[in-house]
């Protein structure tokens, strides 16, 4: 049950230096995900009609070399470990010669859409994917605890449509880009984790908070309240 697609890296998806962005990677892994459940038949319009949805409640992500510029790749994913409330599943990306490029882990919940609230995890919703050994990688705690002393406060912006998915909310993705813009310019992490606590809507005032780490760095998107919606940890090496 490990499901793979080829791609080949796009111009529109590198920074300056010709290295995949960030972004253009996270996109990668949700997009293998995405194609793997609608193969499958529990894709997102089969989850709206049973008002059910799979929420992304962390990420880690380590990565070896990033994809350039008209290179060649393999994008695969597959479903590991479970709770009774927290799915985990693995993702990679190779290179021609099948050398890992990127491994990451992540945990999701499933949750009733109307009232947010998470679901038993059951055998009708984990049965499609199977379940295979994880990946051989470092497993990190899905919680990220914010640095001690002062975090320069960013810009602040308002959630607008193209920071929304298929569930009405901010994209996981986005929340990464957004706390990634906070960085210097010329950062480009070796490990990327995100926590995500609460949704984000249309509307919403987010305002990143950057800490500077021994390792790296560390991103709150706060609403002007102080509610954290994600920590997102960058770190360089």
């Amino acid at each position: 049950m490990i499901y793979t697609f080829d791609s080949r890296v796009r111009y529109s998806e590198t920074r300056p230096d010709g290295r995949m962005s960030l972004h253009a990677l996270m996109n990668y892994l949700q997009d293998c995900s995405t194609f793997q459940s609608e193969e499958l038949g529990v894709g997102v319009k089969a989850l709206h009609r049973i008002g059910r949805a799979w929420v992304l409640v962390a990420w880690q992500i380590r990565i070896n070399r990033y994809p350039v510029f008209g290179e060649r790749i393999t994008i695969g994913t597959k479903a590991t470990e479970h709770d009774r409330l927290i799915a985990q599943r693995n993702f990679f990306i190779r290179d021609k010669e099948g050398e890992f490029l990127v491994k990451a882990n992540s945990c999701w919940t499933y949750v009733d859409r109307e009232t947010g609230h998470a679901q038993l995890l059951t055998e009708a919703c984990l049965s499609p994917y199977g379940q295979e050994p994880p990946l051989d990688m470092p497993m990190a705690s899905r919680k990220i605890r914010l640095p001690k002393g002062e975090a320069a406060e960013g810009i602040r912006l308002e959630v607008t449509k193209e920071h929304l998915d298929s569930n009405e909310h901010v994209n996981n993705g986005q929340y990464i880009r957004i706390a990634e813009n906070a960085l210097p310019r010329t950062v480009f992490p070796l490990q990327v984790r995100a926590e995500y606590r609460r949704a984000a809507f249309l509307g919403d005032e987010m305002i990143p908070w950057l800490y500077e780490t021994e390792t790296g760095y560390v991103v709150a998107l706060k609403n002007p309240a102080g509610e954290i919606f994600s920590v997102v940890e960058f770190t360089l090496d």
